[in-house]
């Protein structure tokens, strides 16, 4: 049975909403990590499609902040409407707030989400990998999963994500 069923739907229409998740103990982190080592192989599996890269202000923007040595404190501004909407948009302006209708491009999500990762990485605040959770079950579910997509970057984010949980698991 799977517990951890949550990228099943289209999140990106039909935001989950976390805060009425039960935690059904180990079961529940057993399932989460099955689920995602399932998605892992699927994701080696499938043979890379070549997609455009078309870029976006959002895109200019995150690639931006990732390259930076330094902390990029307006990041945590697009964090918090990402939790609020689970939409990462194709334009905002300067304070985060939408200026675009489009939440579909994925490349913004996989950019958002290796800023989350390499944030956590550094920073061990787990706002950032709460977000990364998040995140990997939208980009896995029926939104986005059977899109053209940079693989790699995908398998970065669900390896990363894994590795985190783990870690966490071991301290417990």
């Amino acid at each position: 049975m799977n517990i951890y069923n949550i990228p099943n739907n289209d999140l990106l229409n039909m935001p989950y909403n976390y805060s009425f998740s039960k935690y059904v103990g180990k079961k529940f982190i057993y399932s989460y990590l099955k689920s995602r080592n399932k998605s892992l192989k699927l994701i080696r599996d499938i043979k890379k499609k070549k997609i455009k890269n078309i870029s976006s202000p959002t895109i200019i923007i995150l690639n931006k902040i990732l390259k930076s040595k330094k902390y990029q404190p307006a990041f945590d501004i697009l964090l918090k409407r990402f939790e609020v909407t689970k939409k990462i948009y194709d334009n905002y302006s300067i304070r985060f707030v939408k200026k675009s209708n489009n939440y579909s491009r994925l490349e913004n999500y996989l950019e958002f989400g290796l800023i989350l990762i390499k944030y956590y990485s550094i920073r061990k605040k787990k706002n950032y990998l709460n977000a990364l959770l998040k995140l990997n079950d939208l980009l896995l579910s029926k939104s986005f999963f059977s899109e053209s997509i940079k693989f790699s970057d995908f398998e970065f984010l669900i390896i990363s994500e894994l590795k985190f949980i783990e870690k966490i698991y071991e301290e417990i």
